[in-house]
């Protein structure tokens, strides 16, 4: 699944880099606000840059609380061979919507509709963005794309992207929780303790990779939310 998701990332670098890479290539006469009637309508992927050089920069929201995360990340070469890609996960920190503007530590923005060739395209205009393909100061547009399903891994991917509360987690097994909590890891490529069950488990799953023994530092506050809440039932049953 790792190798399809590079593909996937390529080809749409190869089929949008020719819609636009950065402030230079972009028309600004045919850029508007984009505007919704709830803000989570922003939820979803932004991608940024091309080829190796592209990055995704995921927006969850879960009632007041938004997160904002950067994926990038370099081929692994050992000996001169490429034998896979290795991302790495930056949270952004502060992060607020207001109106169609995105605000956070590291950087602002403003969600846009971009006309090309009659197609209108919803995208986030970043001013510092991830991979600065321009002069410096220079904005990019990244491609808005909802279907969280395509971007993300695993059975349970709603963890990423809202609060579960107690009334849902009771209704699962013993069994689902720990699933559910360890795929949280899984997805970062937590290396899980050798020959034991979660290892075997992921192990199994065509789009794991083990790579990191530590995943801490790339978890969302949405997802550390969710741990917990996750624990606590688990410790019930």
């Amino acid at each position: 699944m790792k190798n399809i998701l590079i593909i996937i990332l390529l080809a749409s670098s190869h089929l949008f880099g020719q819609i636009w890479t950065s402030e230079e290539n972009v028309d600004k006469s045919n850029l508007s606000p984009w505007v919704v009637d709830k803000t989570d309508e922003y939820e979803g992927a932004y991608f940024y840059g091309e080829s190796e050089a592209e990055s995704v920069f995921t927006i969850a929201i879960a009632g007041n609380l938004i997160t904002a995360q950067l994926e990038n990340g370099d081929w692994n070469i050992e000996n001169e061979e490429v034998i896979g890609w290795n991302s790495n996960y930056i949270n952004y920190t502060n992060v607020r919507i207001e109106g169609n503007k995105f605000y956070s530590d590291e950087t602002n923005g403003e969600f846009l509709i971009y006309v090309h060739n009659n197609r209108s395209i919803k995208c986030l205009k970043m001013e510092n963005p991830p991979v600065q393909m321009s002069s410096d100061g220079d904005f990019e547009l990244g491609l808005f794309s909802n279907n969280l399903e395509e971007h993300n891994y695993g059975y349970y991917i709603q963890t990423k992207f809202e609060i579960l509360d107690s009334n849902q987690l009771k209704s699962m097994s013993l069994g689902e929780l720990i699933i559910m909590r360890n795929e949280i890891y899984a997805r970062y490529g937590y290396i899980f303790r050798k020959n034991g069950a979660m290892a075997l488990y992921f192990e199994n799953q065509e789009w794991y990779k083990g790579v990191y023994k530590n995943i801490d530092s790339f978890l969302t506050a949405i997802e550390k939310r969710n741990l917990l809440n996750i624990q606590k039932i688990e410790k019930e049953k």
